[in-house]
């Protein structure tokens, strides 16, 4: 009933400032879109899709009008038989998406990257990996070369998790651990600061300062459902099976961060050595003690007991 009078009074006017009055269809390409800001669109009444294809291969994949999931790129697109036969696709053992198709011929004056790219017959790499949800439709994780490695063979898109835990509204940055000498993905989150005091707030709890917040049971709790939420986007064995946050905001003034905020990840990984450590060994509790340094030239010195938080059964 109220969304008639709002997109007369306030969404479009919104759209008309976007160009995008008169838009019966509107497509993302490229890099992905983060699911938060698909949804901002589509709210403003835009009817925005997402696309997904290849300068090789052409268009791959796209949501169908008035259909339209944020965390997928769509449904594989029908083949034209005037150009080419049916397209086929498959998830290879690496988790790449391979597509047979006859439309292209090559890279003009270079065979040998177009014998790297593969052949019709045994499918063409397009070098994404790649995974289908329940709907049939096709989820971007990573580039296959960004992909990690477990301990157990189970490869894992950390950059596909870091960025869909960014868009949950507690979490302000969030670092995915996981390697050759692991056997499981765990991760360090850094909370929002002001959204999670305004949560605590709302539900009555206290707290003085960013430590004893990011520490606060429900708080915990609230970022758990969040992983669980972002865990249902991939594979069983690549899910985040335990977490920490972080008792201080990470600030580039300690080289936690550039100052375009880009994470410096050894550097993360090195401070909070014993979180990490305390997440693969399975403890409740671990004592922290880090070195601070302020805008003034002053340092100072952070203890603090962080808890360890566990994702249960099968993560999700």
């Amino acid at each position: 009933m109220s969304w008639p009078l709002a997109d007369q009074l306030v969404l479009k006017g919104v759209r008309d400032l976007l160009g995008l009055t008169r838009a019966r269809a509107v497509l993302s390409g490229g890099s992905g879109l983060s699911a938060e800001i698909f949804r901002r669109f589509r709210a403003f009444g835009v009817p925005l899709g997402n696309l997904y294809g290849s300068s090789e291969l052409g268009l791959i994949a796209t949501h169908h009008p008035g259909d339209a999931n944020p965390d997928s790129m769509g449904r594989l697109m029908p083949s034209d038989p005037a150009i080419a036969p049916p397209m086929e696709a498959w998830v290879d053992a690496t988790g790449q998406l391979r597509l047979s198709v006859k439309a292209f011929s090559g890279y003009l004056g270079d065979p040998e990257a177009t014998a790297a790219l593969g052949d019709a017959a045994h499918g063409y790499e397009t070098g994404d990996a790649v995974r289908l949800d329940e709907r049939g439709e096709l989820v971007f994780l990573d580039r296959v070369k960004d992909l990690r490695r477990l301990s157990t063979g189970q490869v894992y898109p950390p950059q596909f998790l870091e960025n869909h835990l960014r868009a949950e509204p507690l979490i302000r940055e969030a670092i995915v651990i996981g390697g050759e000498d692991r056997d499981r993905v765990v991760a360090l989150i850094d909370i929002d600061t002001e959204i999670a005091g305004r949560f605590a707030e709302r539900h009555g709890l206290a707290f003085g300062t960013h430590t004893e917040l990011s520490q606060l049971a429900p708080v915990r709790a609230e970022i758990a459902r969040a992983v669980r939420r972002v865990n249902g986007r991939v594979d069983p064995g690549a899910r985040i099976a335990a977490f920490a946050n972080l008792p201080k905001p990470l600030d580039a003034d300690e080289e936690e961060l550039t100052r375009s905020r880009k994470l410096r990840r050894a550097a993360i990984e090195a401070r909070y050595a014993m979180l990490i450590d305390g997440l693969y060994r399975r403890q409740e509790r671990v004592p922290c003690a880090i070195e601070v340094a302020y805008r003034d030239g002053r340092r100072s010195r952070l203890v603090a007991e962080v808890v360890m938080n566990f994702i249960d059964g099968d993560g999700a």
